[in-house]
């Protein structure tokens, strides 16, 4: 994927791509066996949006640790 023609693509990519000045994703933790909503996923993309990263809501770029301190 990171090799030969496909690489010079990727290179060129903001040829053909609009920088995305906004978050497009979000992360949150939540509790095993749950299942989050589409509602929930809006909530925490404009938390994200209004807020930047918090525990609440982040990127992978800045993660946060579950809640209570348990590793994932």
């Amino acid at each position: 994927m990171y090799r030969g023609q496909h690489r010079e693509l990727l290179g060129r990519r903001h040829e053909w791509f609009a920088r995305v000045k906004e978050a497009m994703t979000a992360l949150w933790w939540v509790e095993a066996g749950s299942r989050p909503t589409v509602a929930d996923a809006e909530k925490a993309l404009l938390r994200l949006r209004e807020h930047g990263p918090t525990p609440e809501s982040f990127t992978l770029r800045t993660p946060f640790p579950p809640p209570g301190g348990a590793s994932a």
